[in-house]
């Protein structure tokens, strides 16, 4: 049975996706409590890394 998905697309203003580029590349990244992973929320490897994406 399929899902009833199909192909969309969005239209984002390009200045806006030039913000948030500049927004992440700007990003004041918090100090990491050593070996505590995904405890207290983000693993922040993880997140810079997915930001970098």
């Amino acid at each position: 049975m399929e899902t009833g998905t199909r192909p969309f697309k969005i239209n984002i203003v390009q200045n806006i996706l030039d913000d948030l580029k500049r927004r992440l590349k700007n990003t004041r990244w918090p100090d990491e409590i050593v070996n505590s992973g995904w405890d207290y929320g983000t693993n922040l490897s993880y997140l810079k890394e997915l930001v970098s994406y």
